[in-house]
């Protein structure tokens, strides 16, 4: 909103035919804004947004901004069970579920001051971590977050006014939100916003036709979009930005072929550091044996050494500290919680310090790993699979995958392999876990063959990788 005054005939978003400038953004989202309840004195006001379009989504949240309220990031395919928990945690003030068409919204004109809400430490935005955990881990970004981020990855990418940026992320998770809309919305550039479920010959041709400067998306889309290429170049591209996930060597190769003019950059960060730790260019060996290159400027980091047990001076985890970071995971009790007492953020991420301040990333300390972008717990899968009668052990492991990375597979030892319902099993499997934390494959053994948990089974792909470090 910041750049209303500044470029306010600017194309701001395009949307399939949808073409709004900065000005009728700005007078939709007030609009909007106006039909949000009022802010209550004395208390945090959080507004729930549930992902139906990447445009309605967006939207809403920049109208709670407007408001002065706080929007909570809720994904499509949230479960009830989950979404009734987050209500009665938050306890919201209001509701955003419906798609948004621009033509049926009478505007109004835009009178907000543009960076009122980015004044201080309050809470700026809610939103849960990518993946399944067991339970909703909902992190609270600071206002000034949002608004540092934004300008930070705007500079870095260097947008200008007439760049077109394709996002094609999910905007519910950090990446596609603040990594792509929003920097690009602050630096007064053109969002385009496309359907992650789209086919991909779609993208292409968007891309293409339209004059997409810059193109971001995980290296799981951007492998299916090398895929279903038609093996024409995309000329028009002065920049790709991947990150979130492993990325392959076959992945970054045909990046190079598909996108000659490109600059290639990988990305680091988390969620609860807003999204962006740092970036890293392809040439200067981003996304290669693990290199994640140095946190910006504006982020204080540390080592913190492992447990004696697992002790290597060479490998520690990853703290971070700074005004992107996240106040805290909002807790039973309403009050912020995970930061340590020097207000460091000690992330469960394993890295390896390289010359010049650079780090590797080595892997993880809770068997979590990314299969398409998405996180997946090996420890919740083993401990949902376990419930299922007959079930005498459960592991999970990580497996890679040439499109998305890495995905589950599962070991079931039960109590009699010859009258075990398998395929009952693998419909409870469906049932009771999200689509990318489901087993991509499950091999049945009887509890006679022994339930051989080992400490190297059960390591996510990047904790195997760590454990022959160590």
């Amino acid at each position: 909103m910041r750049r209303v005054e500044q470029c306010p005939q600017t194309v701001a978003v395009e949307v399939n035919d949808i073409h709004l400038t900065y000005r009728e953004l700005a007078c939709l989202c007030q609009s909007l804004a106006s039909q949000l309840p009022a802010p209550q004195e004395g208390k945090v006001n959080r507004v729930l947004i549930k992902q139906e379009d990447q445009l309605s989504y967006l939207l809403h949240i920049l109208s709670c901004w407007c408001a002065g309220l706080v929007p909570v990031l809720l994904r499509s395919g949230i479960t009830p069970a989950d979404e009734e928990y987050i209500r009665s945690l938050l306890k919201p003030i209001g509701f955003r579920y419906h798609v948004v068409d621009p033509k049926e919204v009478k505007p109004t004109e835009f009178s907000r001051p543009a960076d009122e809400m980015f004044a201080n430490r309050d809470e700026g935005m809610v939103m849960g971590t990518s993946g399944t955990t067991g339970a909703p881990k909902l992190v609270a970004l600071p206002a000034e977050s949002v608004a540092l981020n934004a300008a930070v990855i705007a500079a870095e990418l260097e947008l200008k006014t007439d760049d077109r940026v394709a996002v094609c992320t999910p905007l519910s998770y950090m990446y596609g939100l603040m990594g792509g809309s929003i920097a690009t919305l602050w630096a007064g550039a053109t969002l385009q916003l496309f359907n992650p479920k789209a086919p991909l010959t779609e993208l292409q041709f968007h891309i293409r036709n339209s004059g997409s400067s810059v193109v971001q998306g995980p290296p799981s889309l951007l492998q299916l979009l090398l895929a279903y290429w038609n093996g024409k170049p995309f000329p028009s591209v002065r920049m790709v930005t991947t990150g979130g996930e492993s990325m392959p060597p076959s992945l970054k190769e045909g990046l190079e072929t598909a996108f000659p003019n490109a600059e290639k950059q990988f990305l680091y960060g988390m969620t609860e550091a807003g999204p962006r730790v740092s970036h890293l260019s392809f040439d200067d060996g981003g996304g290669q044996d693990g290199c994640i290159g140095s946190p910006f400027d504006h982020i204080e980091w540390r080592l913190v050494a492992q447990s004696e047990k697992h002790r290597d001076e060479n490998v520690s985890r990853l703290a971070l500290k700074g005004p992107s970071v996240f106040l805290g995971y909002i807790g039973e009790d309403g009050s912020y919680e995970g930061l340590d007492e020097d207000g460091y953020f000690v992330s469960n991420d394993f890295v390896r310090p390289l010359p010049d301040r650079r780090l590797c990333f080595v892997g993880r300390s809770d068997r979590i790993f990314k299969s398409g972008g998405k996180l997946v717990s090996p420890d919740f899968i083993e401990q949902v699979l376990s419930k299922f009668e007959g079930v005498v052990e459960v592991t999970c492991r990580a497996d890679p995958h040439r499109i998305l990375g890495l995905v589950p597979v599962a070991e079931i030892y039960c109590t009699s392999e010859d009258v075990f319902d398998k395929t009952a099993f693998r419909k409870y499997a469906k049932a009771n876990l999200e689509p990318h934390s489901v087993p991509r494959t499950i091999s049945f053994h009887g509890r006679d063959k022994g339930a051989r948990e080992t400490t190297e089974n059960r390591l996510s792909e990047s904790g195997k990788r760590l454990q022959r470090k160590l």
